[in-house]
């Protein structure tokens, strides 16, 4: 059994070093022979020192048997792989390049692979030259943000005849500075993706293929002077390359001045789009000046920078959550005057490195397993829709044509046109959207219409309710395409009720319903009784027409379907 000198503590055990740290606790320390310190070598002062505290620089710790070769005799290089993301702003990254030989080493080169063009590297000290045993040293690589758009590089540190590689992956963005030109909509596209097959008879099955939505902007803009300038010498040299935009539908103000290396911007947040690890563009009131931030993490009142800031910002700048996009086909330039452009842009955000800004919350209103759209559509544009019925229509040119109808009843594509008038209302409806998929799933909407005509109080106990008949007995009755009402009174209450029977009596048709109101109406206190079919989005793409930064509109088109 081999001698131990000095103190071992249980596992975990606690190093400084981040890779002795790793390593040291997998091992069983409960062995005797886990782990020794040579006091010989060590001196008197790591001998009788815990373990972990003993100075890695004595060459005092040794591993017996196989330990040893699992733990030492190595070079490591912690980061030894780093995906950068975006570098929009010059950004460094330290490597712990650790001996973790019981003896000296010879460091004879660092070479790359790659492009090192705006990369700028600090070493200890220049190769050849040789590195204590059990040292640590910090090599610092800048990456700075002028350079290739592609990073792609792999250092290769030659120790000892041996190779230790440190790769870099990531891009290099430009920052979209310029405004919107606030005389047309921003427009804000989200995508989903169903794969949607019908059979013949109006059933569907629907499966979601993205989780979160593509997303994509289109601004237009208006430049004039030295912007013009900057405009055209980007476009020639950056127009295909990774941008990082600004969501200039999401900007909040500094409520108060952030200086010079500060790592917190105090801000509202609230609805806006900010996520923890996300991106940002700080600009000024006048639009004239901006830095770009990493985001480390997002509360109601304040945004959590990961790097200092370069510059003092005051109450007021304007702070726009931000993400990764490339410029989608040409950007489209009308040269107005001498020194005057105005233009349109489309950017489609990164899927992975963009959020989507899809909040995570339950449906407010369900009937019956389905969530209910509840939001009354813009009657300034009407609602548009059209009767659509599947058949199959057979005409040879000469003799009779035959006609077969392949669905048991029509369908009605409903296009709603829907006014949000708050970045709550905004950020519910997207909500919305992210609970839907696109396509994938169903849920009951209103046709807002005054479908049915009530003509008789409804009593508090009623299971019935007297209707003006309209024709709903003889030609469509208890039918699942319209078998589910919405009730709304004029004192603002809502009910939703499944249809369970049709009874004609003389001019009007008696409606029976699953279950009483509870309270007693009059026939001139219903507001509307409307059809309330089960819909599915008849797309998967959604277009937010932004008018400003709390008012935005969108069209939906609808299509009813079989339960």
């Amino acid at each position: 059994m081999t001698d131990f000198a000095g103190t071992a503590y249980d596992s975990p055990l606690v190093f400084d070093n981040p890779a002795l740290a790793l390593d040291m606790g997998l091992f069983d320390t409960s062995s005797d022979e886990a782990i020794f310190l040579d006091s010989g070598v060590a001196g008197s002062f790591a001998s009788s020192q815990p373990l972990s505290f003993v100075n890695k620089d004595y060459g005092a710790i040794v591993a017996a048997g196989p330990q040893r070769y699992f733990l030492y005799d190595k070079i490591y290089t912690t980061p030894s792989f780093t995906d950068l993301g975006s570098v929009v702003v010059d950004t460094e990254i330290l490597v712990s390049v650790w001996n973790a030989f019981p003896f000296e080493v010879l460091i004879s080169a660092l070479t790359s692979v790659g492009s090192t063009e705006g990369v700028v590297v600090t070493m200890p000290g220049n190769p050849p030259r040789n590195m204590p045993a059990l040292a640590e040293e910090i090599y610092s690589f800048l990456f700075e943000a002028n350079g290739p758009s592609n990073i792609n590089i792999v250092f290769d540190l030659v120790v000892d005849g041996v190779d230790s590689y440190i790769t870099f992956v990531g891009f290099r963005a430009r920052a979209w500075a310029f405004p919107h030109n606030w005389l047309s909509a921003i427009n804000e596209t989200l995508e989903y993706l169903t794969d949607f097959k019908k059979t013949r008879t109006g059933f569907s099955q629907r499966a979601s293929l993205r989780r979160k939505p593509h997303r994509a902007f289109s601004y237009k803009f208006l430049l004039t002077s030295d912007e013009r300038q900057k405009l055209e010498n980007l476009l020639f040299k950056w127009q295909g390359k990774p941008w990082q935009v600004p969501f200039l539908t999401s900007g909040t103000l500094l409520t108060a001045q952030a200086s010079i290396s500060a790592t917190t911007l105090v801000c509202d947040t609230t609805d806006r789009g900010f996520v923890d690890g996300g991106a940002g563009l700080l600009v000024s009131f006048d639009g004239r000046t901006n830095e770009p931030v990493a985001i480390d993490t997002v509360s109601s009142g304040s945004v959590t920078l990961l790097r200092a800031l370069a510059a003092t910002w005051p109450a007021n700048s304007v702070l726009y959550p931000a993400g990764t996009g490339y410029i989608v086909g040409n950007v489209a330039l009308t040269r107005q005057r001498v020194n005057a452009v105005s233009g349109a842009v489309t950017f489609k955000m990164a899927p992975v490195e963009t959020d989507s800004w899809i909040p995570d919350t339950a449906a407010p209103v369900t009937y019956n397993g389905y969530e209910v759209l509840t939001t009354q559509p813009d009657w300034g544009d009407g609602i548009t829709g059209e009767g659509e019925f599947d058949y199959d229509y057979y005409d040879y040119g000469t003799g009779p044509a035959a006609y077969f109808s392949s669905a048991e009843y029509g369908s009605k594509p409903t296009q709603y046109k829907l006014l949000f008038r708050t970045r709550a209302e905004i950020a519910a409806f997207r909500a919305f959207l992210g609970r839907c998929r696109g396509r994938t799933k169903a849920f009951y909407c209103p046709s807002w219409n005054t479908d049915l005509t009530p003509v008789l109080t409804i009593g508090v106990g009623d299971t019935t309710i007297r209707c003006t008949d309209n024709g709903f007995n003889t030609l469509v009755g208890v039918d699942p395409a319209r078998a589910h009402i919405f009730i709304e009174t004029r004192d603002g209450a809502t009910y939703y009720r499944a249809i369970t029977s049709s009874t004609p009596t003389g001019s009007d048709v008696i409606i029976g319903i699953s279950s009483a109101l509870g309270v007693a109406y009059t026939s001139a206190q219903i507001k509307r009784i409307s059809y309330m079919p089960l819909f599915v989005h008849a797309s998967d793409k959604f277009n937010l027409e932004w008018r400003s930064a709390k008012v935005a509109t969108v069209n939906i088109n609808l299509v009813d379907v079989p339960e």
